[in-house]
């Protein structure tokens, strides 16, 4: 007997637009994250605010990206609708008021490669002379040859070409090219391992980092604000986060051993040094401490660009360093009120060097605190001698002791 057959329905085959929607959110999450990582303290990055992403810099000016993924097509291409559609909106928007084109810089991401050669003459124009030239270029290419722009791009060139010509090309000055690698994953992984996270743990906060971004983006969202993060908020939880879970609590040094020309010029005239010759300690304890000046000097440079500290952490680190002087000073001062004053001084010297503060929440070298103390005596927020200030306006610094002492 033949077996009936079952009238199923046929199976609806989703349309390939949803996807689409997705990994372009994806990729604008992504792109979120990386910006974070690169933004300075006091910057807020935004996400879908005045463009797919955007960045609000805390000395007024912005960016705004674009965000393109393109897994098989050229979005860069010289008829490419989204390309010109992304100039055009630009342009609108500048027109209406909404964007200052002088004050921001406006960046097409691509997560793979890309080429096109109107776009990156766009990009490498960095003159109103050279964006107009290449703009007239791209008028003569697109609209006086042979081949007529297709419908799709036609009117996004009709909009571009009867704005004010000043303001597309201050536009065309201020864009640049990001071209990804074809993984916006790996490109945030790689910026982490740039800053302060250590290969061990990289993976591991990287997952966090993109948690912590969902969370605050819906949370915006469900609250209907719109999704704007401070660098400062994610700084902060990122820096908890990696001190939670990475084996990485130490700041490793990179500063080399002052030259000889360098320790000269601090002998002459610098008031930590004076501060110590003061209460008389000797060449070997002062060449050390020009030492110790002159690398936490290198390293405190260093682990700011690097993002390892920044300003508010070292400003914290001034102010401990401070409380443990007053601490010592007092301890110093009145168990040894009979000792003449240099001596006090040099007690109270050799005490401050053997405090140990941390520099948020993170062990420095020993160099780094020691120097620390001699940056602070410098500019006579703290010193040594029980009226070193005084001491000082008595003995001003005497520009003929240039020799370096042997080490």
């Amino acid at each position: 007997m033949a077996t009936k057959s079952l009238n199923r329905p046929a199976r609806k085959r989703r349309s390939p637009s949803a996807a689409d929607a997705y990994r372009g959110y994806s990729i604008q999450t992504t792109r979120l994250l990386f910006r974070l990582l690169q933004a300075d303290i006091g910057d807020t990055v935004c996400l879908e605010t005045f463009d797919d992403v955007g960045v609000e810099h805390a000395n007024g000016s912005f960016t705004s990206e674009q965000d393109k993924g393109n897994v098989a097509t050229n979005p860069l291409s010289d008829r490419s609708e989204k390309f010109w559609k992304t100039i055009r909106n630009w342009v609108e928007a500048a027109g209406q008021g909404l964007i200052d084109p002088g004050r921001t810089a406006f960046v097409i991401h691509t997560t793979h490669r890309a080429h096109g050669k109107l776009a990156e003459s766009f990009s490498a124009a960095r003159s109103i002379i050279d964006a107009k030239t290449a703009l007239q270029s791209a008028r003569k290419m697109l609209l006086s040859g042979r081949k007529k722009p297709s419908n799709a791009i036609k009117p996004h060139l009709d909009a571009i070409f009867a704005a004010d010509e000043q303001v597309v090309a201050t536009i065309i000055t201020q864009f640049a090219l990001d071209i990804g690698r074809g993984d916006p994953h790996l490109e945030a992984r790689t910026a982490f391992l740039q800053q302060l996270v250590s290969e061990d743990a990289v993976d591991d906060i990287l997952r966090w980092a993109h948690g912590w971004i969902k969370t605050r983006i819906d949370a915006l969202l469900n609250k209907r604000e719109s999704v704007r993060i401070a660098k400062r908020e994610f700084h902060d939880a990122l820096l908890n986060q990696v001190r939670t879970h990475d084996r990485v609590a130490i700041l490793h040094s990179v500063a080399g051993r002052p030259t000889e020309s360098q320790i000269r010029g601090e002998l002459v005239c610098r008031d930590y040094v004076r501060q110590l010759q003061i209460i008389n300690m000797d060449e070997e304890d002062v060449l050390e401490a020009v030492n110790d000046f002159l690398k936490a000097s290198v390293d405190r440079t260093d682990w700011a660009n690097e993002g390892w500290i920044d300003q508010e952490a070292l400003d914290q680190f001034a102010r401990d360093l401070k409380r443990a002087w007053k601490h010592c000073r007092d301890k110093t001062f009145i168990g040894f009120s009979d000792k003449p004053p240099e001596q006090q001084g040099t007690l109270l010297y050799r005490e401050c060097l053997t405090q140990s503060v941390q520099i948020d929440h993170l062990e420095a070298p020993s160099h780094f605190t020691r120097g620390s103390w001699h940056s602070l005596s410098d500019d006579l927020t703290i010193g040594w001698h029980p009226i070193y200030r005084d001491q000082l306006r008595r003995h001003p610094a005497d520009p003929t002791k240039t020799e370096v002492p042997d080490a």
